[in-house]
């Protein structure tokens, strides 16, 4: 085996942390509470200067696809290849990833999400990044969906995504 194939596998076994020190905490907000409470400035080597550390990067990027309605993001920031685990169900592909975005935006079309933690990692060959991010969301059931026809009710609903990219 070679030296490269070796330590591969060797890291394919061990879990990397990210420095918590360097990014800000979450701290159960909504995104207008999180951006007003981020000081801390992490080197995000390849990213926009637009993002302060990593967990803002995570959470502007929500709250710009779902909030905001940005789609397009989802292919500005998504790799085209993406794995996610979202509840029930497991996505492969960025196609699949803004089919379930629409269709989830038509069901809910007023979704709101407040943060509650974001779990990331650099992947071991340094390629992406591995991220796991838990939200509590409130919305309003407008449309008819995989879940069954429109209720007009207002939820509450915890998720957490894994992703990695």
């Amino acid at each position: 085996m070679s030296k490269k194939k070796e330590a591969e596998s060797e890291n394919s076994n061990k879990v990397f942390y990210g420095d918590s020190s360097k990014v800000n905490p979450v701290a159960y907000s909504d995104y207008n509470d999180f951006v007003k409470n981020t000081d801390r400035k992490q080197d995000l080597e390849g990213f926009d200067d637009d993002y302060n550390d990593f967990v803002d990067f995570i959470m502007k990027i929500t709250h710009r696809i779902w909030e905001e309605k940005g789609i397009g993001i989802i292919y500005d920031t998504y790799h085209n290849n993406i794995q996610m685990h979202a509840g029930s169900q497991n996505i492969t592909g960025i196609k699949e990833v803004v089919s379930g975005t629409l269709q989830t935006l038509h069901a809910f079309p007023d979704r709101k999400l407040i943060g509650q933690n974001v779990i990331w990692s650099k992947l071991a060959d340094g390629e992406g990044y591995l991220s796991s991010h838990r939200i509590i969301s409130t919305a309003t059931n407008l449309g008819d969906s995989s879940f069954g026809p429109a209720t007009g009710r207002k939820v509450s609903f915890r998720t957490t995504r894994l992703c990695c990219s």
